[in-house]
């Protein structure tokens, strides 16, 4: 599933040819959701899909990182979201 809020490198977001991109890393909706519940419940924040899969996207990658301080750009809030958690969490 995709998730909402994220559109595919393949449509060729306006952005996309302004950045250097070093790597995509492909995130699930199921790990997007897991990535927003991980930061409700260890830091207190509503982040929405987007921002959980920039969590889990992040998880994957710091493995292979240089110590150091990195910043995570959350754009969204869960409110919006709402139903997924809901079906997520009630299975």
């Amino acid at each position: 599933n995709s998730i909402p809020g994220i559109k595919k490198s393949e449509t060729k977001p306006k952005w996309l040819s302004e950045v250097k991109v070093d790597k995509i890393e492909e995130i699930s909706l199921e790990e997007a959701i897991e990535g927003c519940i991980h930061i409700a419940r260890h830091e207190g924040l509503l982040i929405g899909l987007s921002s959980g899969a920039v969590t889990a996207a992040f998880s994957k990658l710091r493995r292979n990182l240089s110590p150091g301080v990195y910043v995570l750009i959350y754009p969204d809030d869960a409110f919006k979201y709402i139903s997924y958690f809901k079906k997520y969490l009630c299975r």
